[in-house]
């Protein structure tokens, strides 16, 4: 009989600003091939999500009409209050995308929207809610093994989840709230859901090393319950892709160097700008691609002027899951220089691309990684003299990249699937197993 798994999530492709989407893509894809049964809850979004391989079910009140919403809420009028999520998240990503000068029909940074016109805070705890309570009528239906939730912004709901049906609750984390505000503001209501989540959960996943210890130390996570595993990449995407510089706007002879991650302290976009002062002193023929979209925006674009870089900086904002390839394939190296990386997909993504890589010491893909030049974080004479090696250097060039390459082969989510669906046996035997640390 086949397991399956009621995973709750907060944003899957198109719908996306990270990671986390192109995670919960390939691994649900990959985990079905192995014989589970998905039911996938996320938010309403503007326009329906699907795929073949599992159940994606978006939750807003609306999603309770088939199981009678007078049951669930105490009253049709009440019901009707609220309206569904897609109904707000039209205004508000129109206003968004209005502010930032932003239109890309083929993908959307909705994750970042508060659905519902709410503060971002409540309209998470409404979902938590209702999820919870969809999630529930689900198992009713036909019963779940066990609820796997990603990251804080879903754990309220996989607690609620596995208390209400009695089943195990597995909790991945991908990056903390220290993670996410590079350390210097953590928010403590954030933190206090994360801290409760790990400690509560049945199984807790690390993406890599470097998260399992902060959990350990920063969160009071159990090591016995405690798993890591690491995250992976589809090369096929990125495979024998080729477009020329003059396509993208820039000279024949320029040299790219590319930025592809959220627009926040934790990334370091302010380093790269500064990095790419330095690099423009030595060679004037490098161009630099800001992509990804953030609240640092404003600022970055100020600083570019500031450095004097503006007319070699090209901002190009949020850049859709299909059209992520072009970019690797057009740059010359990529830089991602975090304060805190729980990972680094797009690490992966750069590899696969044949693109050479610098990415920060403080990055849990360092651990599975090797043919990428590391450097400190804050370090911007050392990332600037990084990207200049790569740039000059043709074997250096070549070397990192076919060798990341290569090396991002070895990298595939059929392996990761396949170690969340042994943990999953773990946890619905009652754990057992290795113990990290």
């Amino acid at each position: 009989m086949a397991l399956r798994v009621a995973m709750i999530g907060w944003e899957f492709p198109p719908f996306m600003s990270g990671g986390l989407a192109t995670h919960c893509f390939y691994l649900t894809r990959e985990l079905s091939k192995l014989g589970v049964e998905i039911d996938f809850f996320m938010p309403r979004t503007r326009e329906p999500v699907s795929v073949s391989w599992m159940n994606v079910i978006q939750v807003d009140f609306s999603s309770f009409s088939e199981f009678g919403a007078a049951a669930v809420f105490g009253g049709e009028s009440e019901f009707r209050e609220f309206g569904p999520y897609r109904d707000f998240c039209r205004k508000e990503l129109k206003a968004v995308r209005l502010e930032k000068g932003v239109v890309s029909p083929s993908g959307v940074d909705e994750a970042m929207v508060s659905p519902a016109g709410l503060g971002f805070f409540e309209a998470v705890n409404k979902y938590n809610s209702l999820c919870a309570k969809l999630v529930a009528l689900y198992h009713c239906r036909r019963k779940y093994d066990l609820v796997h939730c990603h990251d804080w912004i879903t754990f309220r709901a996989g607690e609620a989840v596995a208390l209400e049906c009695g089943v195990p609750w597995v909790a991945t984390v991908h990056s903390t709230e220290y993670d996410r505000t590079g350390n210097l503001w953590p928010f403590e209501w954030i933190l206090g859901i994360e801290r409760r989540g790990v400690r509560a959960a049945d199984l807790v996943l690390a993406v890599s090393n470097r998260t399992a210890e902060q959990l350990v130390e920063r969160f009071g996570a159990d090591r016995r319950r405690l798993r890591v595993f690491y995250n992976a990449i589809d090369v096929a995407p990125f495979a024998n892709k080729a477009f020329r510089r003059e396509d993208f706007g820039f000279p024949a002879d320029s040299k790219i160097v590319l930025y592809n991650a959220r627009l926040s302290v934790q990334k370091g976009p302010e380093v790269f700008l500064r990095a790419a002062a330095r690099v423009l002193e030595k060679e004037p023929r490098a161009r630099f691609v800001v992509s990804g979209s953030g609240d640092l925006l404003p600022r970055l674009t100020e600083l570019a002027v500031d450095l004097g870089i503006a007319g070699k900086v090209r901002f190009v904002g949020f850049t859709p899951f299909c059209d992520i390839p072009v970019l690797y394939a057009v740059s010359d190296v990529y830089v991602l220089p975090s304060v805190s990386e729980p990972f680094g997909i797009t690490v992966l993504e750069a590899m696969a691309s044949g693109t050479p890589v610098i990415v920060s010491k403080t990055s849990g893909v360092s651990e599975v990684v090797k043919n990428c030049l590391t450097v400190d974080f804050w370090d911007v004479d050392g990332i600037a003299s990084r990207v200049l090696g790569v740039l000059k250097y043709a074997v250096l060039k070549q070397v990192l990249g076919e060798g990341g390459r290569e090396e991002a082969r070895g990298l595939s989510w059929d392996k990761t699937a396949s170690d969340v669906k042994w943990f999953y046996g773990q946890a619905i035997a009652g754990l057992g197993g290795e113990v990290v640390g």
